[in-house]
């Protein structure tokens, strides 16, 4: 016979389900089967994004990389060997969509232009819906389409991104995953970056 002292002592932790993967858009939040409804509109969303991604690369057009700042610049980046951003008038600065440009810069080198495609499209993927109240971003990229242009504006701190066409703005939700890539490759482009890597709990090399 079993001892019931024995059995009272073992412990079986239950197993983890893994979430399922939907072969496109990546994995499936917890949510999806309480509301398939919703989950249909993130997914296409997700899809959206990702195609615009595709397209862009396919196309093998210039991309416009931009350095965004916020009503409270300047907000150094203290970090070493970053760039820091002149100050200027905020005034006199050009916009993307409501935010002021610092810098920008035109890039056609295929295999930046796929790796900020990688690193985006890792963040989209992973993303669960969830996001920050505020929008905040940092980061944009110009893709001039024949029929006109479409900017994205990138919130890595609060995991939210903006898709801007002629007469569209549809939101997107993103994980950190891809902030390390964007971070590195701006700075490598003497691109400024104005906020504190402590802002965003982020592993960059």
């Amino acid at each position: 016979m079993i001892s019931l002292l024995l059995l009272g002592c073992t412990h079986v932790e239950p197993e983890q389900k893994a979430p399922a993967l939907d072969p496109r858009v990546g994995p499936v939040p917890e949510w999806a089967e309480r509301d398939p409804e919703a989950w249909q509109e993130f997914r296409q969303e997700k899809l959206d994004v990702l195609q615009l991604l595709e397209r862009a690369l396919h196309e093998k057009i210039p991309w416009t990389l931009y350095s965004l700042e916020q009503p409270t610049y300047p907000s150094l980046d203290s970090s070493p060997g970053a760039v820091q951003p002149k100050p200027v008038p905020k005034a006199s600065m050009k916009k993307l969509d409501r935010f002021p440009i610092v810098a920008d810069k035109q890039e056609e080198r295929a295999a930046i232009q796929q790796e900020l495609a990688e690193a985006l499209a890792e963040s989209v993927r992973n993303s669960d819906g969830t996001v920050s109240a505020c929008f905040m971003p940092h980061h944009g990229i110009r893709f001039p389409f024949e029929e006109g242009p479409v900017d994205l504006l990138i919130c890595f701190s609060c995991s939210s991104m903006r898709v801007i066409g002629d007469e569209t703005v549809k939101g997107a939700s993103i994980t950190g995953d891809g902030f390390s890539a964007f971070y590195r490759i701006w700075n490598e482009l003497e691109l400024p970056q104005d906020y504190l890597k402590s802002k965003i709990q982020r592993s960059v090399p």
